[in-house]
């Protein structure tokens, strides 16, 4: 067989590593993302191979547990296994990776993580179609894949350098997985994909970055960096095609960065979900962060509420997304729980915003510069952003304002004044209107509202003005 993850660039890579701090992991988290509960990792170099190729493989998972402790990773939450030398003369390395370690350290992930939290596996070494060499022994591609369903994550990365990896890929598919191989199913390797991809995930080279949008470096953003770097560092050195391959959306099927089933932007095609996830920091959908809001509605957390759906509810794919999102919604409804719909949310959202950049007296176009966001977006996540730091502002200048409950709540009162001052009841308004002006649903108050101000004023009944209301309360 062919050697398994040969890497030519490790030395290159650990001085890369040592003079900039793979500063580029800390450069994610920005407005859009938000940090994981804990994050866990899991680096393997399993096999029996001697030197030189024992370096290349050292080099390359030493160089792993470096950058995930430059991303912010704990001593405490690598589990790091090797064999030789290594194994017994590194401080760094927990045990010697036998099958049985192997085994202990995924079932010590599984024991201890939360569907908060971040997983992340890098494997290096030999491998055939069925099963991962370690030291003494093997791990078949099924058993890796039982001890990944089981564990609980709010996301799980898996780097697989091993010749016939992408053979695996159908074995650890699932929900809440990304996985990427260095080659395809029944494919050796040569070429130097594991020393490659620590540098995708360090943000690429300097004249060649992994961050497409500079917003930080996500697994896919990684794959879809080292995937053509392989393919023309084949083609340079004359080694047969590697076809990195990947997958994160559950199918199952591993799809290359050159081909259609691949994007970054598609929710229907693998790449979009590993987009959304970085080593550092997740990306908030607009729907995920309706998800919270309902949870939040519910008074329950994800862990509890995956428990009693028995559905991932810190999931960040899109179908399970809505599944929750139907789930908890009915569940609200049987419990009389007040809630709005997504887009209703939206709106609410921007009206509150609209309703403290009216409180602090300027335009969103004022206060964009001032605070270099755009006050005028509709984007879910920039609304909430900016009301986060409107409130701040308004506290900070002695501002008084109400918080976005209250705003709700006195939607409602409004209404019922303003139906008072037609002098008809709620119901009489309902069968007139085709819209329920009994109801306590903001955005239903709302367009209540709207359509009473409009017909009270067709009618030229004098009611006081709502700025007039409010003050007079």
């Amino acid at each position: 067989m062919a050697i398994g993850g040969r890497t030519r660039y490790g030395v290159v890579l650990a001085v890369l590593l040592a003079m900039v701090g793979v500063s580029m992991l800390g450069t994610i988290g920005l407005a859009d993302w938000v940090p994981y509960g804990n994050r866990y990792g899991l680096i393997v170099m399993g096999g029996n191979v001697v030197n030189p190729t024992y370096g290349y493989y050292w080099t390359d998972t030493s160089n792993m547990y470096n950058a995930l402790k430059a991303a912010g990773f704990t001593d405490a939450n690598i589990y790091f296994l090797s064999y030789g030398s290594s194994a017994s003369g590194q401080t760094i390395v927990d045990r010697t990776s036998t099958r049985d370690n192997v085994l202990w350290a995924l079932d010590q992930i599984i024991a201890r993580s939360t569907r908060d939290d971040l997983v992340y596996v890098f494997w290096v070494d030999h491998g055939t179609e069925t099963y991962f060499e370690v030291q003494g022994g093997n791990v078949t591609h099924s058993e890796f894949g039982s001890k990944v369903t089981a564990i609980k994550a709010r996301q799980i990365l898996i780097a697989l350098n091993p010749c016939y990896s992408g053979c695996a890929i159908d074995d650890v598919s699932h929900d809440g997985v990304c996985v990427t191989s260095s080659v395809k199913c029944g494919v050796t390797n040569r070429w130097g994909w594991a020393g490659q991809w620590i540098l995708a995930l360090t943000g690429g080279t300097a004249d060649s970055g992994s961050d497409v949008n500079g917003d930080g470096v996500t697994f896919a953003e990684a794959f879809a960096w080292v995937a053509p770097r392989s393919r023309s560092g084949c083609t340079q050195q004359s080694y047969p095609q590697e076809h990195p391959s990947y997958d994160d959306n559950g199918d199952g099927q591993a799809v290359e960065q050159d081909q259609s089933g691949f994007s970054l932007d598609n929710p229907s095609k693998d790449g979009f979900i590993g987009n959304r996830f970085g080593l550092s920091f997740q990306n908030r959908t607009r729907q995920r962060a309706y998800l919270d809001y309902l949870i939040l509605r519910k008074g329950q957390t994800a862990d509890q509420l995956s428990d009693y759906f028995t559905l991932n509810f810190a999931s960040y794919r899109p179908s399970v997304l809505a599944t929750c999102v139907q789930k908890l919604e009915a569940d609200l409804r049987y419990h009389s729980i007040v809630f709005v719909g997504e887009d209703d949310c939206a709106v609410r959202q921007r009206q509150y915003l609209d309703y403290l950049i009216l409180r602090k007296g300027q335009p969103a176009s004022q206060l964009s510069s001032y605070f270099g966001r755009d006050f005028a977006s509709s984007d879910w996540d920039t609304m909430a952003w900016c009301n986060r730091k409107l409130e701040d502002d308004l506290r900070l200048n002695g501002i008084s304002f109400r918080t976005a409950a209250q705003v709700e709540s006195n939607d409602r009162q409004y209404l019922d004044y303003l139906i008072q001052r037609r002098g008809q009841s709620a119901a009489t308004l309902t069968g007139y209107f085709k819209v329920s002006f009994s109801s306590s649903n903001p955005a239903e108050a709302w367009t209540c509202l709207r359509l009473l101000e409009k017909d009270v004023a067709v009618q030229g009944i004098s009611f006081t003005a709502r700025a007039q209301w409010e003050a007079a309360r």
